[in-house]
């Protein structure tokens, strides 16, 4: 159907209004244009008095490297926002209450949420350190820390180069890669396939590795209980200081041994290299081919039950507590079909202070020689003794 002069004109026009709907702006911070409710307290200050929404594909650049943009209210991005791109080596950051990014974001500076924070794309790309005082919600890439105050969730593949710190729980939504250490305050629930670099902790929670594969470099710790399942390659240690580890089968190992409150339990073809600690519970090694390439120490008073195919580098059956006396009989329950592996030597207690003597000059001050256990009773001079290092010291 053909269209009057004046019906292309209306058309040409409700066009050219759309793409002017559509246009990206471009904010220079601070001396340039400025986001509506916004002014430029100094060269190093932007301040926003209430809730600021992007436009897609918006982009703020930062003149000055130090700058600080603050949203008393809401920040909240759109699709397609590139954020301080031109200045990648700066002290730029953002705070504001809440934080919100449901599409691609780009960014370079540390972003600070009051209350929470959901970036949760997978494509986004933010060089510099999140914090918040609630919950953060993560996808894509994260060059730098991460802080929350409560929980932390991942998407699928995020990547995280730096320390991950939820005051609550953290889930990790699978197939994500994690350069430093991972602490929370609760659980901690990994995906499939992810990989963490560093070490492992949940300071009052449980810790669970989902199936499958993967793969810890560091340490795993947690109060409650621990749970690895099928394919999970834990290279350091793994413990729960007042509950039980399970391995599940198959192919779960763990490269520096184990110690838990209560029950350890290896499924099939579970294997643990170093040694297995139980203060208060059963040591169980499923059919077949589970095994410990170490001691294994439990109270004589529990069992270690050794399925078929099963194999320990020898038994500690404990009665006295740590620096008490070890046997190999009354806690051993062998239906491996081999030999009763035999007996190890008893736990020596942990020292009460340990000094290294390794400081090239000591004044005396108190305090100045450290101790290197967990008790922290750090010393001093002592005397005007010395020894080939310098002066011997004593706990003052």
């Amino acid at each position: 159907m053909l269209c009057s002069w004046h019906q292309r004109v209306v058309l040409c026009l409700a066009a050219l209004f759309v793409g002017a709907a559509n246009a990206a702006t471009t904010y220079t911070l601070p001396d340039g244009t400025l986001p509506s409710g916004c002014t430029n307290a100094s060269s190093t200050s932007v301040t926003c008095t209430g809730n600021i929404t992007l436009a897609s594909n918006d982009v703020v650049k930062v003149s000055n490297a130090n700058l600080t943009w603050t949203v008393n209210g809401t920040l909240k991005f759109s699709s397609g926002n590139t954020i301080n791109t031109s200045s990648t080596v700066s002290g730029f950051a953002i705070n504001a209450k809440d934080v919100g990014a449901p599409n691609a974001l780009q960014l370079f500076g540390n972003l600070t949420a009051t209350n929470d924070m959901a970036i949760k794309s997978n494509a986004n790309s933010i060089t510099g350190n999140l914090v918040a005082g609630g919950r953060i919600d993560l996808g894509g890439s994260l060059t730098g820390t991460l802080q929350a105050g409560g929980v932390v969730t991942t998407q699928y593949a995020t990547q995280v180069t730096g320390n991950i710190s939820a005051g609550t729980s953290f889930t990790s939504g699978g197939g994500s890669t994690y350069g430093g250490n991972v602490t929370a305050g609760g659980d901690i629930t990994s995906g499939s396939g992810d990989k963490f670099s560093g070490d492992v902790t949940s300071t009052s929670g449980a810790i669970k590795f989902s199936s499958s594969g993967n793969t810890v470099v560091g340490n795993v710790s947690a109060r409650n209980a621990v749970l690895l399942q099928s394919g999970t390659k834990v290279a350091g240690s793994v413990t729960s200081s007042n509950d039980a580890v399970t391995l599940e089968p198959s192919g779960t190992t763990v490269g520096n041994g184990i110690s838990a409150k209560k029950d350890v339990t290896l499924g099939s073809g579970c294997k643990v290299t170093g040694s297995v600690t139980s203060t208060n519970g059963n040591v169980d090694l499923k059919s077949s081919d589970a095994s410990v390439s170490s001691c294994v120490t439990l109270d004589s008073n529990k069992k270690l039950n050794l399925g078929w195919n099963a194999s320990v580098g020898g038994v500690c059956c404990l009665s006295g507590g740590a620096g008490g006396t070890c046997s190999a009989t009354g806690c051993v329950v062998n239906n491996s079909g081999n030999a009763a592996p035999g007996a190890c030597s008893a736990p020596v207690p942990a020292p009460l202070a340990d000094y290294r003597f390794d400081e090239v000059a000591w004044s005396g001050s108190t305090g100045e020689v450290k101790d290197s256990s967990a008790g922290k009773v750090d010393g001093k001079a002592f005397g005007g003794a010395t020894t080939a290092l310098g002066k011997v010291c004593n706990a003052g």
